[in-house]
């Protein structure tokens, strides 16, 4: 993609430890938002690799698009590039991105497990019920830029402003499909939900530890996060707890 927005670009940290870590963005957003994460994840020893999803970091018209297929599509070809790197393989997913990390863990082979971020099985919102419809009439729906949001932007995160319909449609298809796949999950999962989040409704976390088919899952509440909980107070208990999960499954 030519039009990359300079925020918006995928990035690369190389560890020393043999393990790599892939960070899947969320809808609408851009790498830019686990920036820190990886940084911190990084100074551990992990090499860790953050991917710009196709249609996203340009503009909501490209993102419109696309579908969950071309998602997944270059999600699965990071997997595959990793694998060839890396002794172990971890998989940590925000939000859209949780849910590719799922269907990766539920299909592909080599991946040591799963760290899920506040992913979407139930939304909220006014746009749920009326997206179908919506898609033909406004096919881009504004976004509500509260002061988190703009707090956000201002330490660089790189989002549209705008959801485009038909694409959000297509992540609502994929949140279907993941949980009909869940139960073919068989690694360690851990999952994050935040109690505030804005975005989705807390009782997808039920869902994905109630469903999936691993022997483990640990369910981690975010008291003081919002959506994306990777650029909030939280951040350092998220990183500990993710390096925690992953020395357990490297050992």
């Amino acid at each position: 993609m030519d039009n990359v927005h300079p925020k918006a670009e995928p990035f690369l940290l190389t560890g020393n430890s043999g393990t790599c870590i892939l960070l899947i963005h969320g809808f609408t957003s851009s790498p830019s938002e686990l920036r820190e994460l990886g940084e911190r994840l990084n100074q551990q020893g992990f090499t860790v690799r953050a991917p710009l999803l196709p249609g996203h970091g340009s503009s909501p018209v490209d993102l419109n698009e696309t579908t969950w297929h071309d998602w997944y599509g270059k999600v699965k070809g990071e997997v595959e590039g990793l694998q060839s790197l890396c002794s172990s393989l971890f998989l940590v997913g925000l939000s859209m991105g949780g849910l590719l990390a799922l269907k990766a863990a539920a299909e592909l082979e080599g991946i040591r497990g799963v760290v899920t971020i506040n992913a979407p099985i139930f939304f909220k919102g006014s746009l749920v019920p009326f997206a179908r419809i919506l898609r033909f009439i406004r096919p881009y729906m504004p976004k509500k830029l509260d002061d988190n949001y703009r707090i956000m932007r201002e330490q660089d995160r790189f989002a549209y402003d705008e959801i485009p319909v038909k694409a959000f449609l297509s992540v609502r298809e994929l949140s279907r499909q993941v949980v009909r796949d869940l139960k073919n999950v068989k690694v360690p999962v851990l999952i994050f939900q935040s109690k505030n989040d804005e975005s989705i409704e807390e009782r997808s976390a039920l869902v994905i530890r109630g469903q999936v088919g691993s022997q483990e899952e640990n369910l981690i509440w975010l008291e003081k996060s919002s959506h994306v909980a990777t650029m909030g107070p939280e951040l350092p208990f998220i990183t500990r707890e993710i390096c925690r999960f992953i020395h357990k499954h490297t050992n």
